[in-house]
């Protein structure tokens, strides 16, 4: 992918988010954004990043509308379902198939952040936009919305149904309702990738556990930085790596599956996770946020049980297929923060850091 054009476009999208003056206009820019990022992904070849090739190949073999063969591949129904539709209308044509589960992402993504942000308005007198729905999706392309649009992209279809769920839940009222579309939206993202089953514990974070107070997080993330800068956690892994093990070797048959998984939970990376060291940053950003706001505290509460995880799993090459379910709320909380300092145009230069820093950490993952 070409970085340098992602770069520009990222910094020159996160610049109009804090001129724009009317949400009128918030709106062009967005759809304007999300298109131009969704035509950069869509052109992306096979060796430009991790797993295209698999996908291509994927769409280059399916027959379209031979449902019957389903079986023939590892992926999940939904997905082939999805990539079945698209061929039936597009033919081989692999631009518009990566522009579609790209734009997909993005719809259900921008839909959840507005939900989330809905109850905030501009306000003429400070000139503030209180529905940065802009800046938010230019934070999250930076690296998530790039990983999971252009890598793992059926992960990525799951996390933004998993985003949706998360914004349904901040709706007042209408229980039944709330309950019936979560469970509809949980069903089509399990169709997507089955790690979504870590959504269940998140929702019992996101709607059961208080608010704790501002020591009780400041203190939660210094247990984290001890256990990460320590490099305590190489020791917790390698105990728990042999209780694994142990279980595998003593049990029955059905165990026997698990090994498959016991490779990627010992191959560990010895140096500092760079990804994580920016969570643990954020975390300790998002404390001067609003500890009053009850919606702000459910999704800071899921960032940090992720952040205390990470602390433990950061030195595993593929934890991030579980911690990426507590972390994708990065850039809402971010938003949520930006609101509550009055999204003042100095902040523009923090932005610019983390947007900057989430570029290059994206680079690293697809060139290092």
């Amino acid at each position: 992918m070409n970085f340098v054009l992602i770069f520009l476009i990222s910094l020159f999208f996160l610049y109009r988010s804090f001129k724009i003056a009317s949400l009128h206009r918030q709106r062009l820019y967005v759809i304007g954004y999300l298109f131009l990022m969704c035509c950069v992904i869509g052109i992306r070849g096979p060796g430009d990043t991790p797993d295209t090739a698999g996908y291509l190949e994927f769409y280059s073999e399916i027959e379209p509308g031979v449902w019957s063969r389903f079986s023939w591949y590892g992926f999940e129904p939904g997905f082939q379902f999805l990539t079945h539709i698209v061929k039936i209308f597009v033919g081989y044509n692999t631009f518009v198939y990566l522009f579609l589960v790209a734009a997909i992402i993005s719809v259900f993504v921008c839909d959840a952040t507005r939900r989330i942000l809905c109850c905030t308005v501009y306000n003429e007198k400070t000139g503030i936009v209180k529905q940065p729905l802009l800046f938010a999706l230019v934070v999250f392309y930076a690296y998530y919305g790039l990983f999971y649009s252009a890598i793992a992209i059926r992960a990525g279809l799951a996390l933004s149904i998993c985003l949706e769920i998360l914004s349904i839940l901040c709706l007042p009222r209408q229980k039944v309702k709330k309950r019936l579309c979560v469970g509809l939206l949980f069903l089509l993202a399990w169709s997507f990738h089955t790690s979504i089953i870590i959504l269940i514990p998140i929702l019992l974070i996101f709607c059961l556990m208080k608010s704790l107070s501002k020591m009780s997080y400041m203190l939660l993330l210094t247990l984290s930085a001890l256990i990460f800068f320590s490099r305590i956690n190489l020791l917790l892994i390698e105990w728990l790596g042999d209780a694994i093990l142990l279980l595998i070797t003593t049990g029955n048959a059905a165990m026997a599956k698990f090994s498959l998984y016991t490779e990627v939970l010992l191959e560990r990376e010895s140096g500092l996770s760079f990804k994580y060291i920016f969570q643990l940053f954020s975390g300790f950003m998002f404390l001067f946020g609003d500890l009053n706001d009850r919606k702000y505290i459910q999704f800071l509460n899921v960032y940090m049980v992720g952040v205390l995880l990470g602390s433990v799993l950061a030195p595993i090459a593929m934890a991030y297929r579980i911690l990426d379910f507590f972390y994708i709320i990065t850039f809402v909380l971010y938003v949520q923060l930006f609101m509550h300092l009055k999204f003042h145009y100095n902040l523009f230069y923090i932005a610019c850091g983390i947007t900057v820093y989430q570029i290059v950490l994206i680079y690293r993952v697809i060139y290092a």
